[in-house]
């Protein structure tokens, strides 16, 4: 269904109503299931490199190549939803989703996984519930923009948090085949109905009458939104580098099916109070001081978990990491939205996140190449994300005063 049928024979609503509110809760639903299907395969690391008898490495290169090809898909599906509205990509998202971990979960060959998990899971599913999704809720907002995009990047809190310890409990009880069937069958199901709530056509919101004269137009705004995506590669290469493994790391210190299972929801889970923390100081505007505090104490907490001898210390690192993962994200995009004009809403967040992507997938590779290398030690692994996370910090304060002269209220 395109942007124009759904204009002509649906009603209009107003930005920032109830009906604006069911969206966001729908987006946040989208988010969650998507989420935790493109983070399956991590958590399942254990049970798949057993099964298969792989190393870590090469299992993590199922995850890294759907991450890399969600990024390149959100550009096609930001610029689809431009033109023709979100229902009918999160119809496609949907069903992919689904039919995608179906796959995997009868997959003999890592051809087989790699391309099922790569190209339905993370191209035609993350592609579409990621960047187009966080665009698409921002069109039914004026006033409180900043929170509803907050809301629909908390997918990742929620399906992070809620996914892992029962992905991994289930799997050890019925098989990791069974466990990510039933999942993909739930995501789809789940999905399409959450997609109903955007077959109206959302209302007219403010937009830039002349974005070449926005603070971040022309060139300069180009470079800074590049600038601004090498920051966000370096923090999520370091984010999902440690995450990825982190169900493996537990198991490989001993933990349980279920206690390793839960450092990945702790880590993903507290971002949702930083996440809608954040999303709440932007409705006040603050865009860059906010990424800047949140990339730092995401710095301190990757150099946490280097550093940790005990569980106490390794539990404070992954929730500062988490902590700040979930406050830089949404400041990373209101400060984008906020440049340019709502039309091309969902081509510059797909742009902007489209280095995010690739980080997410180069950090889960990264940490089980080193990790491999290292005879199964994880501490070159956890270095290389401690310095990582250092950089987005650096460049932000380095460019300070120029990123600085580019907010504007979101």
């Amino acid at each position: 269904m395109s942007a124009r049928f759904a204009s002509t024979h649906a009603p209009r609503h107003r930005a920032d109503s109830a009906y604006s509110w069911a969206v966001a809760a729908a987006t946040l639903a989208l988010a969650s299931l998507s989420f935790g299907a493109v983070m399956s395969i991590p958590i399942l690391f254990g049970p798949i490199a057993r099964d298969f008898g792989w190393h870590h490495g090469r299992v993590a290169m199922v995850h890294t190549g759907a991450m890399v090809c969600a990024g390149l898909f959100s550009i096609v599906f930001g610029r689809l939803l431009d033109r023709r509205g979100f229902f009918p990509i999160a119809v496609c998202g949907a069903l992919a989703t689904g039919t995608g971990l179906v796959l995997v979960s009868r997959a003999t060959s890592f051809w087989e996984m790699a391309l099922a998990f790569g190209l339905l899971v993370g191209a035609l599913g993350q592609g579409a519930f990621f960047s187009p999704l966080a665009a698409a809720v921002s069109h039914w907002f004026d006033r409180h923009r900043g929170i509803a995009v907050a809301i629909a990047l908390s997918g990742q809190s929620i399906g992070g948090f809620l996914v892992p310890p029962l992905l991994r409990v289930a799997a050890e009880h019925v098989g990791w085949r069974s466990a990510l069937q039933a999942y993909g069958l739930l995501c789809s199901a789940g999905m399409l109905v959450a997609a109903t709530l955007y077959l109206p056509a959302p209302p007219p919101t403010h937009v830039a009458s002349d974005p070449a004269r926005s603070p971040a137009g022309g060139r300069r705004g180009t470079r800074i939104t590049l600038l601004l995506g090498a920051v966000l590669f370096c923090s999520n290469t370091a984010t999902f580098g440690i995450a990825g493994h982190m169900v493996a790391y537990g198991g490989s210190i001993g933990m349980g099916p279920a206690a390793a299972g839960a450092l990945m929801s702790v880590l993903f889970g507290v971002t949702l109070f930083s996440r809608l923390g954040v999303g709440a100081w932007l409705a006040r505007g603050g865009a860059f001081r906010s990424m800047v505090m949140m990339c730092l104490l995401h710095m301190a907490g990757a150099w946490l978990v280097f550093a940790s001898s005990s569980a106490w210390s390794l539990m404070a690192g992954l929730l500062a990491t988490g902590l700040g993962f979930g406050g830089y994200l949404p400041a990373f995009g209101s400060l984008v939205r906020s440049m340019f004009p709502a039309r091309e809403a969902g081509r510059r967040l797909s742009e902007l996140y489209l280095l995010g992507f690739f980080g997410a997938g180069a950090g889960t590779w990264l940490v089980g190449a080193l990790r491999d290398l290292r005879g199964g030690a994880w501490d070159a692994a956890f270095l290389a994300m401690a310095v990582l996370a250092s950089v987005g910090p650096a460049i932000l304060l380095a460019r300070r005063r120029e990123m600085e002269q580019t907010r504007t209220s979101p």
